[in-house]
């Protein structure tokens, strides 16, 4: 088709173009609706990445990026990006805001794959912590950009299922949104939409299928990793009333805590203050993994106690468990921090952990290591074994 309707022909429109605020739920259609609007729109519209150093489009150095949330090169720049990972984007009386989200479900998964490619672990086990820290944050986005009536913002609001189901009107909607309204050809949009490329993540690569038009064709159901239980309770988490915060508790608490520590026999004699570092090895014996978060950390950590059974030293240095956590039935190494007491004797070192604000585990059923160790006073300043 060639002319006015030529769907690869540029428009060229002297109406200004305004500055627009992308926010976007992960694997909502970002990508999607920017390639749909650069084509008809052409060079005139530019757009800032934001979180790559890929060139944007249009003609806008990105080199030039000012890593801001709100774009500091208003004018220059008609269009950014931002998930708003940190929920500090602030909302400006007057300014426009695109909002793309979509059902949770299809999202995590299309995300997981991008996490995939991105080096993450390719298990089941993996996918459960990356869904469930997902849907606590998929909740906030939610409450703070979808939910609120957000008055004295200008606010279009995008969701993916309607991008991909009717999607002219979407674009139409977007256009207007950018002040570009007037005289849309929606003819030559329908032909852009028609043959837009898509791109899917496949294999760890991001595929590129030409001339496939916009259409949702995921199936969470076809998901290698897909079990109706976890997909429910996930659903579960996303529709709950409760605030994210007290679903993060209430996720994050242990009630099982069986398992045991596993150390050396014997630990070469301390002086009095000095630390060191001892290799342990942790057993999860439950069925649910023992994971890092910021809500209620679960910390590697000790009891120094006297030969009459009295504490010297109670809550001992924290280590973080290991990156991945501890799943189910696993076994992990880890490397804990210990500092010997102030005093020289012979001691009781108790190696355990702790779920910071519930519990020390050896009072709900785990079995620490257990080590005797000789703590000398050696005259000399307190040093550390690690460096």
């Amino acid at each position: 088709m060639t002319g006015r309707h030529n769907a690869m022909q540029e428009v060229q429109l002297e109406t200004s173009i305004n500055y627009v605020v992308g926010v976007s739920w992960p694997r909502s259609g970002h990508h999607l609706l920017t390639r749909i609007l650069q084509k008809y729109i052409g060079e005139r519209f530019v757009y800032c990445p934001h979180y790559s150093k890929e060139r944007g489009m249009g003609h806008y150095n990105m080199a030039n990026c000012c890593d801001n949330e709100l774009c500091a090169s208003q004018g220059e720049v008609h269009y950014c990006k931002n998930h708003d990972f940190k929920f500090n984007i602030p909302k400006v009386a007057g300014a426009r805001y695109l909002v793309q989200y979509r059902a949770f479900l299809p999202a995590v998964v299309s995300d997981f794959e991008l996490y995939v490619r991105a080096g993450g672990a390719d298990t089941p086990e993996h996918f459960k912590c990356f869904s469930m820290t997902k849907a606590y944050n998929y909740k906030r986005f939610v409450r703070k950009w979808v939910e609120p009536e957000d008055e004295g913002i200008q606010k279009l609001m995008v969701p993916y299922e309607n991008l991909t189901k009717n999607t002219e009107e979407m674009l139409v909607q977007a256009l207007t949104f950018f002040g570009l309204g007037e005289d849309i050809d929606r003819q030559r949009l329908r032909d852009i939409i028609a043959n837009i490329a898509k791109k899917t993540v496949m294999d760890k690569e991001i595929v590129t299928s030409h001339q496939f038009g916009v259409r949702d064709t995921r199936k969470i159901e076809d998901f290698r990793f897909y079990t109706p239980g976890w997909f429910q309770e996930l659903e579960r988490i996303v529709n709950s009333d409760l605030p994210p915060e007290e679903l993060l508790i209430e996720e994050f608490k242990l009630v099982d805590f069986n398992g045991r520590m596993l150390a050396p026999k014997r630990v070469a004699p301390m002086s009095v203050g000095e630390k060191t570092g001892i290799e342990v090895e942790i057993i999860n014996a439950t069925d649910r993994a023992w994971r890092n978060n910021p809500v209620l950390p679960i910390k590697l950590s000790y009891h120094w106690v006297t030969a009459f059974g009295k504490p010297v030293i109670f809550d001992g240095l924290r280590t973080d468990l290991p990156k991945e956590g501890i799943f189910p039935g696993q076994t992990s190494p880890a490397r804990m921090s210990v500092e010997a007491p102030p005093q020289a004797g012979t001691y009781t070192l108790v190696l355990t952990l702790v779920q910071e604000s519930v519990s020390w585990f050896e009072n709900e059923g785990f079995k620490p290591a257990v080590l005797k160790v000789k703590v000398r006073n050696d005259q000399r300043p307190p040093r550390d074994r690690n460096e």
